[in-house]
């Protein structure tokens, strides 16, 4: 268990005098924090102290901008409090979620739920995380923001008070990502697949997610070109959101594969499947076991596209996607 390890997690659909309420905030950051606790992705202790989830009300009342300053003021006090044993404070990730601007090209800010036309309240994520980074506070630290980047009416302010005999240090590993561009829109859309049913999900936290649960992206280069290329494969068509990644120190995720059965049920006997994931062109030969004359079970990542293709007969081509649930399927 991943004990040295800490996040601040913010989703925010409802806002109080901002249009128009979101749909998958609150959901993506649910599902980062799934993902942070998750034996199989991020694997931190499912407590307050390590996972600090803000929640968003349903009035758009909260949370409000100092509820989220407050957040990192406390985490300071408690890494300050606990100098003694720096080696307990080893990584931090920031996940924020909802609409959001952008100061410069290096940022994005959160709209807190009491932003107001003539009253901004927007969180600096990038800002803070960087003065935390130069404190060397943490190790490593990750920043998600899967907001707009919209251009900021006004400068936000930092809260953050450090010890002026703090010294600054270089050697802290950081990965900054962000949903889309400066100055252009982020996109969230329904991912459901039944009919009455709807499933929000940010396209770039979704791209995030599915790079991280699949845990084939082992290095942050790696890990960044396969979030790109899944937001350009998400996203909906002529939209021009793309992910960004500026700060980009090698931090491995090491994401432990989570595998789903896949039970493939030939319509002949002599026939043999062909199966492709990532961009459903790249070709896999997972391991196969037999489970009766013609149906074969297929262990694979879950949380990702896979085309099946009779070899026999390349008209037979079904495209699935694995959750966690046994899929079975004939072709």
């Amino acid at each position: 268990m991943n004990d040295t390890h800490y996040a601040v997690v913010v989703g925010i659909d409802h806002y109080a005098r901002v249009e128009p309420d979101l749909k998958g905030a609150v959901n993506d950051a649910n599902r980062f924090r799934e993902w942070l606790i998750d034996p199989n992705g991020g694997d931190l202790p499912d407590d307050p102290d390590h996972i600090m989830l803000v929640s968003n009300s349903e009035d758009g009342n909260q949370p409000r901008l100092g509820e989220i300053e407050e957040v990192f003021a406390d985490l300071v006090e408690r890494i300050e409090a606990d100098e003694d044993e720096p080696e307990r404070w080893q990584r931090l990730y920031i996940y924020m979620a909802g609409h959001g601007v952008s100061e410069t090209i290096d940022d994005a800010c959160i709209l807190a739920a009491n932003h107001r036309k003539r009253a901004i309240a927007h969180f600096p994520a990038v800002r803070y995380a960087n003065v935390i980074a130069e404190a060397a506070f943490f190790r490593e630290i990750v920043v998600f923001m899967d907001c707009c980047r919209d251009d900021s009416p006004a400068d936000s302010y930092m809260r953050l008070v450090l010890d002026k005999d703090r010294v600054a240090q270089t050697n802290v590993r950081r990965l900054h990502g962000f949903a889309t561009g400066q100055g252009l829109k982020a996109r969230e859309r329904d991912f459901s697949q039944e009919d009455g049913k709807h499933d929000y999900r940010g396209i770039f936290t979704e791209a995030v997610l599915r790079t991280l649960e699949m845990g084939d992206a082992v290095t942050t280069d790696e890990f960044i070109t396969s979030v790109k290329s899944k937001v350009n494969e998400l996203r909906e068509p002529n939209s021009p959101q793309k992910a960004s990644f500026t700060l980009r120190d090698d931090i491995p995720f090491h994401a432990k594969t989570a595998l789903c059965a896949l039970l493939i049920e030939l319509s002949d006997a002599d026939d043999e499947v062909l199966i492709f994931g990532n961009d459903l062109h790249t070709p896999l030969k997972p391991e196969c076991n037999k489970k009766g004359d013609n149906t074969w079970e297929v262990m694979l990542p879950q949380r990702h596209l896979y085309k099946l293709r009779s070899k026999n007969h390349p008209e037979r081509v079904k495209i699935i996607e694995l959750n966690n649930e046994e899929r079975h399927v004939t072709l």
